[in-house]
Order: structure tokens, then sequence, then C-alpha cells
């Protein structure tokens, strides 16, 4: 018998320094099993790792890495999220790369890869902050919009093929907003969180935060 508050298992899983920024995002599947993203900008360009771990032992599946030109500035850079028939799927977005078009990476339970889908971002950059199914089977992907004049947050609605069903921009800030987080609510409207116009200095940070509900 497992009391209460005491960990069923912990284990190691991805190293962190000041050199890197260590797991950005975590997400599990109807059976439990982790997704555990993790991003290390030790160099240029950074690399974003995937781990999937079971939940029963906590030992590692597979991990799979890849190289993203991403600005670490934007907070968020991308977010991993189990689909219905199990498939992997990664969302993330190249702020720092030519084109900022969000990726759609996917990979199937044992991790092997399916392939890639571009999302077009038009003229500007698109980040990832979170991802998830909604009722419909549809990827929610909430992130921000970047252009020349600052940063709105944008959510996108997409097939589990990667064709765009919608792409809804909105802000808060006067001049940059960064979203962080969203869950869908009863209803099954997007309750989505963010900062607006933070200012970061040496040991200083300082942000409005902002929440909304959006209907898909």
């Amino acid at each position: 018998r497992i009391s209460a508050g005491v960990p069923v298992w912990q284990v190691p899983t991805v190293s962190w320094n000041v050199s890197n920024l260590g797991a950005t995002h975590m997400s599990s599947d109807a059976g439990g099993d982790i997704l555990l993203d993790a991003l290390e900008c030790s160099g240029d360009p950074c690399a974003w790792t995937v781990h999937k771990i079971a939940a029963a032992d906590g030992v590692q599946a597979w991990e799979n890495t890849l190289s993203v030109e991403v600005d670490t500035s934007d907070y968020h850079v991308g977010a991993s999220v189990t689909a219905p028939n199990g498939d992997v799927i990664l969302a993330y977005g190249q702020s720092a790369a030519a084109s900022g078009d969000i990726q759609l990476v996917r990979w199937d339970a044992a991790g092997n890869s399916l392939g890639t889908v571009s999302l077009d971002s038009g003229a500007d950059s698109l980040t990832v902050a979170d991802v998830e199914f909604d009722a419909q089977g549809q990827l929610v992907i909430l992130g921000s919009r970047i252009t020349d004049d600052g940063a709105d947050a944008n959510l996108l609605r997409v097939s589990p093929e990667g064709t765009i069903r919608w792409s809804r921009s909105f802000g808060f800030g006067s001049e940059r907003d960064l979203s962080l987080a969203f869950a869908l609510d009863e209803r099954g409207r997007v309750v989505v969180s963010g900062l607006a116009d933070p200012q970061t200095g040496f040991l200083v940070f300082g942000a409005s935060l902002w929440l909304a509900i959006v209907d898909l």
C-alpha cells in the first residue's frame, strides 16, 4: 500500500545547468506514460529532446532529439502531446530561423519517425507554449505571433494531419504578449493564460498576468 503524498518512483531524467533551459513541458497519455520535453541551449542551434517515460516504473522508453533555431527570450519554444491514436506529436516554432513556421513532428508510439509538416506563419514567426487535443480530435496550439512591432497571443486549431482549421491572434499589452498555458474547460472552451509586456533585466522580472476564454 502506498501512502498518500509519497512518490511511487523518482528517477533523474534530464540534467540542467546554467548553459541550458532544462525541462520545459510535460504531459501524459491515457495510459499514464509521460512525455517530457527538454530544451538545451549550450550552443547554436539549440537541441530539443522529447523523452517518453513509462508511468509504471519511470524507465525511459525512448528519446528523440532535433536541432531548433530559437530565440529563448520568447520563453516558450514548443510542446509535445500524445494523439488519440497513440502517435506523439511535437509542435515547435523556430523564431530565430529564416522561416518562422510551426513544425509538427510526428513519431509512432515506439518513437519511430513519421515525418514533419510545416504550418505557414506568413510573414511573422510563431512560437508554441502549449498543445492539447480537443474532444473532436483536433490539435489546439497556443503560442505567440512575433512581428516587427512586438507579439500577440496566438491560438490555432489544426487537424491531426496538419491542416490549419483556423488561427486567431489577440493581445492585452501595448507591445508584447506572451502565452503561457491553456486548459480546455467542460464546455470545450480554451482557457488561456499569458503575460502582457514582460520586462526583464538582471535579476528583475515584471509583467501583468492575463487570462482569456476562447470558443473553439
